[in-house]
């Protein structure tokens, strides 16, 4: 082990690591959208007075005139589209009774291009003027519409109505935006600052031993969603069998055992490992007359720390997402104190 090793941020296992998580995100969303629903409609009205009396929500008559003018023009060309589409349906039934069917389809045609330029032309004025309405603008035009249109019935009332609507779609979407951030923020967090193995890579790295098989990159569920697929994915988690990564880490195991004569294996694991279905069918494919096979963690029992003390060669066998560093420090200088053999580490 490395003593001046500084673990890296894996920004791409980090990115699968918080999509695999993508039903926290959602619960935080909703959660979010809930407290802000809450928050807005236990506002106190003299509250939301204030605040509408800040924003000025009353319109100066010359602006309150303006967006009169915003609102007709609107309303001139929603009725312009309505009027096309009513007369293109008439044109249609015409041609469906066979008459004049010629001169029919021509109109319909040049019909179904003035609908099309007619229905631009209303998205285009929307973006443009109404959708950059802000604050007591965007009231005074909700008001309007309620009131068909009739400025001069928009009385105070319904502006601060428009206002009070506007301030509780305002505040859900903060709540949901806040709750998505603080879960983000949440699983960023821990992952960074858990101390925990991420990648079989980074251990290797850490423990300076070799990688000789990866059961993590086992996809945990037999058929994921898309988004968890995607997540394991990016993590390179792919849809690999066990028995083929044990074959992988059996031979890899066996060979080296082989080649440094090694009579007994103790196979250091920490708190995480108690005896897996992986571990567990490793050493039974391991058993061998020859090959003794212990495995614990020493550190708490202090049983196991003789049988150590007396193998051959030992193999470290760590949990991803689970298995800590600062647990498997205190180990490895352990072992580098004894002089142990290290032949290499699997990662679960």
């Amino acid at each position: 082990m490395t003593q001046d090793y500084e673990q890296e941020i894996n920004l791409i296992d980090l990115l699968g690591y918080m999509i695999c998580r993508w039903k926290w995100l959602v619960a935080g969303l909703i959660l979010g959208g809930l407290i802000g629903g809450v928050i807005s409609f236990c506002t106190p009205q003299h509250v939301l007075d204030e605040k509408y009396n800040k924003a000025n929500s009353k319109l100066s008559e010359e602006a309150a005139n303006g967006i009169k003018l915003l609102y007709d023009n609107f309303q001139l060309l929603q009725q312009e589209q309505k009027l096309t589409i009513e007369e293109l349906e008439g044109l249609r039934q015409l041609k469906e009774q066979k008459r004049e069917a010629e001169v029919v389809q021509q109109e319909i045609i040049e019909k179904e291009q003035l609908l099309i330029e007619r229905t631009a032309a209303v998205s285009d004025y929307f973006t443009k003027n109404i959708r950059v309405l802000t604050g007591d603008q965007k009231a005074y035009y909700e008001a309007l519409a309620e009131s068909n249109g009739q400025g001069e019935d928009v009385s105070d009332e319904m502006q601060r109505s428009a206002f009070r609507t506007q301030y509780y779609r305002k505040t859900i979407l903060i709540g949901v935006f806040a709750g998505t951030f603080l879960i983000l923020l949440g699983i960023g967090v821990a992952y960074l600052l858990g101390n925990k193995v991420r990648t079989g890579e980074d251990f290797a790295a850490f423990s300076g031993s070799i990688l000789l098989a990866d059961f993590s990159a086992i996809a945990k569920e037999q058929k994921p969603d898309f988004l968890t697929k995607w997540g394991y994915k990016l993590r390179g988690m792919h849809k690999k069998s066990t028995e083929d990564v044990m074959l992988l880490a059996t031979e890899y195991v066996e060979s080296l055992i082989v080649k440094t004569e090694v009579k007994t294996l103790y196979i250091v694991t920490d708190d995480k490992i108690n005896d897996s279905n992986c571990l567990g069918s490793f050493k039974e494919k391991m058993q061998r007359d020859t090959l003794q096979i212990v495995n614990g963690n020493f550190m708490n029992q202090p049983e196991k720390f003789e049988d150590m003390s007396q193998a051959d060669g030992v193999l470290l066998w760590v949990c991803r997402d689970q298995s800590e560093y600062r647990s498997w420090e205190g180990m490895l200088i352990a072992l580098n104190a004894l002089e142990k053999r290290v032949i290499g580490n699997i990662i679960e």
